[in-house]
């Protein structure tokens, strides 16, 4: 991340997905991505905002 800094850029994306809080580094925001063959509900769901509690419940590995 120094040499991307010292490069003068401000800012920096992954893509690892992850929530972003005001304490997450600058240089390593994450982002979030989606297969180009999920169905067109969970695209539609994910343009909306509403894809992280389905993303939670359809690709969190079981518990127990």
């Amino acid at each position: 991340m120094a040499e991307i800094k010292k490069a003068g850029f401000n800012y920096g994306f992954t893509i690892l997905p992850g929530f972003n809080t005001s304490n997450t580094n600058h240089l390593s925001l994450h982002r979030d991505s989606l297969d180009a063959d999920v169905p067109d509900w969970l695209f539609k769901l994910w343009l909306k905002g509403s894809y992280d509690w389905v993303k939670k419940i359809l690709f969190s590995p079981p518990t127990g």
